[in-house]
């Protein structure tokens, strides 16, 4: 009896100790961001990444409020360029403010969607119409001033979206894509389709995350641990037997394609993907390699829901400062000539 007592205390002393570990952990782990954004945010050159273009033109906002697609309007008071530019933000759901303003503020007519999450849409990163395409033509065709030129630019999961679209869509003209995919990716869970067209969904990479890579994004999400997204992102690119199956065929695309990575992007391989788009494209590619920045500009080193973002914070800023140069001239010449 005493020796069950003594392994059942023994077990007790073990499990509280498990939980103790657990707890400072994710509270040492919590810091870890949290000091992420306190250096971010203490950066000198943290406010230079919301400066607007030089012209510094004035922008009315008016929201958009379709069947689905939500967003808003941005109508420059002096309106200095033809056609529109179509704004899509990653898998956190938004519409890429941050290059709306910038580029509304240089005169160009903007249109920013959400394309999940809003009121009438998916609730989350899955079973996306890429119809809202449709309908976010019939709305500029309306509602814009000109749409002689049609750039989409989007990130990450919105520059997979915006590089999908030009490949179903001949009046998509241009698309600008920060730290694309060359692969169609499932939905934000992996067990969902992320796009869909005419009701079906778009095939996408069926390989799983296993083994070592399985054990290492465990663990972190556990110890509530900063991550590599990259480890289940290369596993799911390594295990696939459909890659190109769901590799998105852009040699169908006529529209010519303006791209950003950064050579430290943990999100996942954004400079391999963009050589990929590169080797089957038909048209015009422009790839600019961003040395020692992460997944997204001008960001922390930790993004949302404790993922790491890769890169330095100095390059991370300079990446976005340099990028949307590159995109106010490469837009000029796309739009003006």
């Amino acid at each position: 009896m005493k020796r069950e007592l003594r392994i059942l205390v023994i077990n007790l002393i073990i499990i509280l100790l498990a939980v103790a570990f657990i707890v400072i952990s994710r509270n040492i782990n919590k810091s870890k961001a949290t000091e992420a954004i306190s250096e971010f945010k203490k950066h000198p050159k943290r406010g230079d990444l919301y400066k607007l273009s030089p012209k510094n033109i004035r922008t009315v906002k008016q929201k958009i409020n379709g069947d689905y697609i939500r967003g808003l309007h941005y109508i420059p008071n002096e309106i200095h360029h033809k056609g529109v530019v179509i704004t899509f933000g990653g898998s956190e759901g938004s519409i890429y403010e941050t290059m709306a303003d910038y580029l509304s503020s240089d005169g160009y007519e903007v249109v920013a969607v959400y394309y999940f999450g809003q009121q009438g849409q998916s609730e989350n990163l899955s079973k996306v119409p890429l119809e809202i395409y449709e309908e976010i033509y019939s709305y500029i065709k309306i509602n814009c001033k000109n749409i002689d030129q049609i750039t989409i630019v989007g990130i990450s999961r919105g520059a997979e979206l915006a590089l999908l679209m030009s490949t179903y869509y001949d009046s998509i003209n241009n698309v600008v894509l920060f730290a694309p995919s060359s692969y169609v990716f499932g939905g934000i869970d992996y067990g969902n389709p992320a796009w869909i067209y005419e009701g079906k969904p778009l095939e996408y990479l069926n390989g799983e995350v296993k083994g070592i890579p399985f054990i290492q994004l465990s663990l972190c999400y556990g110890l509530n641990k900063p991550y590599k997204n990259i480890i289940g992102s290369d596993a799911i690119i390594k295990n696939s037997s459909n890659l190109e199956e769901s590799r998105i065929k852009v040699e169908d695309s006529n529209a010519r394609i303006l791209i950003f990575y950064g050579t430290n992007d943990e999100v996942w391989n954004s400079k391999d993907m963009s050589k990929v788009i590169e080797e089957y494209a038909k048209k015009e590619v422009m790839i600019y390699e961003n040395k020692d920045a992460g997944h997204s500009f001008g960001s922390p080193m930790i993004i949302m829901n404790n993922m790491f973002n890769g890169g330095n914070l100095d390059a991370n800023i300079e990446a976005d400062l340099n990028s949307k140069k590159i995109v106010l001239e490469t837009l000029k010449i796309w739009h003006d000539n």
